[in-house]
């Protein structure tokens, strides 16, 4: 169990590094790490568990930052480059009839 603790704070120590420090995401990245070798168990080797595991949390950082690049931004640098997000920019479908 030991071995498990230590293991798991340095994979969070690692992704905070490649993240630049932004923890919750980190985490988020950790524990997706730890998800997919859970589901993955019976075919990774023991003596693979860490760089397995901290080779998936390498590549999941990067695609996190690939979406956030990917993210388009209110206006032409308008309101500080807010994101938009949601359905169709930043507006939900609604009922025309209401919205009268």
């Amino acid at each position: 169990m030991e071995e498990y603790r230590h293991l798991v704070m340095a994979l969070h120590a690692y992704v905070s590094r490649l993240l630049r420090g932004d923890r919750f995401r980190a985490e988020d990245i950790a524990r997706e790490s730890l998800l997919r070798y859970w589901r993955k168990y019976d075919s990774i080797g023991c003596d693979l568990i860490r760089s397995w595991l901290f080779r998936v949390a390498r590549n999941l950082a990067i695609d996190s930052y690939r979406k956030e690049s990917e993210l388009p931004t209110d206006g032409e640098g308008g309101e500080g480059g807010a994101v938009t997000v949601g359905v169709q920019g930043d507006r939900l479908p609604c009922n025309p009839e209401r919205a009268r």
